[in-house]
C-alpha cells in the first residue's frame, strides 16, 4: 500500500469502510455491498479500497470479524464495578444482540450465503472450538456462575437466539418479544447461579 496514509488515518479509514459495509449490507444484502459505492460514500478511489481489502468477499469477512469484535467490546460495556457480568448483565447484553443483529448471515439469502460460504476458505468458517472458546470466556466474566453450567446448551440456545433473527419471519409477530425473553432466561438459567 502507497504511504499516503499514515496508521492513524488508515485505521480510521478501515473502520469508516467496514461501518459502510455492514450499513449496505443491511440495506439489501450482498447487492447492496457495492465497492465503488462504498470507495465514493469514503472518499476514495475503488482502486484505494482494494489496497484495504483484496476482494469484496474478504471484506465481507473483515466486516464479520469488526463485528464480532464490536460485540466482544459491547459485552465489556455490560460488565459491573468488579468487571464481572452479573446475570442482569447477561440479559442486558442478550437484548443488545437482538438489538443490534450484527451477524451478517442475518442480511444474506440463502443463495447469497451459499455463495460466501463457497468463496470464503474452510479457516473461516465456524467451529466447535471457537464456539468453546466463546463460552469459555462469557463463562468466565459471570459474577456468579452456575457450578454444573451447561455450556453447550447454552451455546445452542444463543444460536437458536440467532437463528430466530434471521428468520424471524417463521414466527407468531404477538409471541415472538417473549419467546425471545425466554430464549435470553434460558440461557442466564444454564450458566448463571
Amino acid at each position: 500500500m502507497p504511504k499516503i496514509f499514515t496508521e492513524e488515518a488508515r485505521l480510521e479509514l478501515s473502520v469508516k469502510l467496514l461501518d459502510a459495509g455492514f450499513a449496505a449490507l443491511k440495506k439489501g444484502g450482498l447487492s447492496h455491498l457495492n465497492v465503488e459505492q462504498i470507495a465514493a460514500s469514503c472518499y476514495i478511489a475503488k482502486g484505494t479500497f482494494y489496497h484495504f481489502f483484496p476482494s469484496r468477499y474478504e471484506y465481507l469477512y473483515r466486516i464479520m470479524l469488526y463485528e464480532r469484535q464490536r460485540s466482544k467490546d459491547a459485552l465489556h460495556s455490560f460488565l459491573n464495578e468488579e468487571r464481572k457480568l452479573t446475570a442482569e448483565g447477561l440479559s442486558r447484553y442478550l437484548h443488545w444482540l437482538l438489538d443490534e443483529n450484527p451477524n451478517i448471515f442475518s442480511y444474506l439469502s440463502e443463495p447469497e450465503k451459499k455463495r460466501v460460504l463457497a468463496a470464503w476458505p474452510p479457516e473461516y468458517l465456524e467451529n466447535e472450538h471457537n464456539d468453546t472458546v466463546t463460552m469459555n470466556m462469557l463463562y468466565g466474566l459471570l459474577a456468579s456462575p452456575r457450578k454444573n453450567a451447561d455450556l453447550k446448551t447454552a451455546c445452542n440456545l444463543m444460536k437458536l437466539l440467532a437463528v430466530s433473527l434471521q428468520m424471524e419471519s417463521l414466527f407468531l409477530p404477538e409471541a415472538y418479544p417473549s419467546m425471545m425473553d425466554r430464549l435470553i432466561d434460558q440461557i442466564s438459567d444454564c450458566i448463571c447461579a
